[in-house]
């Protein structure tokens, strides 16, 4: 005999809960302030970022090998040689591998429960394959984006034999020495802080501090701005001065007449900071200033720039280590002065933000055609026939095709007229 049920039943049965959005809307709460990675892939010729081969290589004229001179009279003896002025460099490929899987179970119970979701109580609140597929995509690309800012490492990223790619930190040094007001030496070998294993090649070429070799056109520029020591302010001024130094160097012109033999003039695509950094440059450029260009009520500079070229937040590196101290040759550092191997801050480290000159004209991720974010079909492992397992592999590297057209802005230690102090490395967002 039916029991006719009570109206809080019935409505238990017939009222399910809801979801704020649709199925297929879930939010990302794992993105990141600021992604570095795009401008190495975007808006550049398919044909020059989509390689193949065994690996990346190139032909680079770094060293001149002048047989011009002048002479006094058509009398004059002459002799002559072949020259070569042809450098090779070499990137090996790097492989990238993510998976996602599946039961036939969870994406078959997660269904609707009829052939339209207007018949049937049971609705499906929200996809869970979008949900997996978020968690991909999200991991991949966060995975190549550490990458840019790793710790150098010889033995993984120089050495065919290793797995990781090169990072920015590997084509873009910091000084080994400083002294006081002006940057000192630069051997343009990354320092990974340790003694061991060390640098001697970048992309096979062994950069040097001789001039006139091929390997002394092998390293970054390097520019520094005042830091007073004793209480850690910035004079605006010294530091627009750094910016102009760093921005000059870095800028090269067309080979004149003969333009077809050179690139086109060119300058720093742009500036990539910390939050730090960001920080600094906008309280540098409103020192002084008796409005607000934003608007009046408005302090903020959303588009910061030198000469024409944007100062680009890159929250990669935020805490990120490469910075290298006053006289140690092996720890290595982050802005704040934190050593990477545990150790207590150097009291000759300049704490302080850097800026990275980036071209990105010269700085490219190269993939190989036939692993560009290539998915493996779907496949079921053995004795798991309802399992499915869905792979990714990528092939790709960072490679620099002239390290002189980088550059990094280096806090050195200077007496400064005081005009405004650094401000505080800020904290950690979540």
């Amino acid at each position: 005999m039916a029991t006719a049920m009570d109206p809080f039943s019935m409505f238990m049965l017939t009222t399910g809960p809801s979801f704020l959005k649709n199925d297929e809307s879930i939010i990302n709460a794992v993105v990141r302030n600021s992604y570095l990675l795009p401008r190495f892939m975007e808006g550049k010729d398919a044909d020059f970022l989509l390689q193949g081969g065994t690996q990346i290589q190139d032909i680079i004229y770094l060293n001149e090998d002048s047989d011009a001179e002048f002479y006094k009279s058509d009398q004059q003896d002459f002799s002559y040689r072949n020259q070569q002025v042809g450098t090779q460099w070499n990137a090996p490929w790097r492989f990238l591998k993510n998976s996602t899987s599946w039961t036939d179970h969870e994406v078959g119970l997660n269904e609707s429960g009829s052939l339209s979701d207007r018949i049937g109580r049971f609705h499906r609140f929200k996809r869970i394959q979008r949900l997996k597929f978020m968690n991909l995509w999200t991991t991949q690309i966060h995975k190549m984006e550490d990458g840019l800012f790793a710790t150098p490492n010889n033995g993984e990223m120089e050495n065919g034999a290793g797995s990781l790619p090169y990072s920015l930190f590997a084509f873009m040094t910091t000084p080994n020495s400083f002294v006081v007001s002006s940057v000192g030496a630069n051997p343009g070998l990354p320092n990974q802080g340790a003694s061991s294993a060390a640098w001697s090649t970048v992309q096979g070429i062994a950069p040097s501090t001789t001039a006139g070799t091929a390997g002394s056109r092998w390293r970054n520029q390097q520019a520094g701005y005042g830091v007073t020591a004793s209480d850690g302010s910035v004079a605006p001024e010294a530091f627009w001065t750094g910016m102009r130094e760093l921005h000059s160097k870095c800028r090269f012109e067309r080979l004149p007449r003969y333009g077809s033999f050179s690139e086109p003039t060119r300058s720093p695509s742009f500036y990539a900071v910390s939050l730090w950094g960001l920080i600094l440059a906008e309280s540098c450029m409103r020192n002084q200033q008796d409005a607000y260009l934003a608007g009046r009520q408005d302090p903020s500079y959303p588009a910061p720039m030198f000469h024409g070229v944007p100062f680009v937040y890159c929250s990669g590196l935020n805490g990120s280590f490469f910075c290298n101290s006053l006289a140690d040759g092996v720890d290595l550092y982050n802005e704040a002065g934190t050593a990477h191997n545990g150790n207590t801050t150097d009291a000759d480290h300049i704490a302080g933000p850097r800026v990275m000159a980036v071209n990105g004209q010269v700085l490219n991720l190269i993939m190989h055609r036939d692993r560009v974010f290539y998915r493996v079909p779907p496949f079921s492992p053995d004795r798991q026939p309802f399992l499915k397992v869905m792979v990714t592999d990528t092939w790709y590297n960072l490679v620099c095709q002239n390290r002189r057209e980088l550059g990094v802005l280096n806090p050195i230690a200077a007496a400064n007229t005081t005009d405004v102090l650094l401000p505080a490395a800020p904290t950690t967002g979540i």
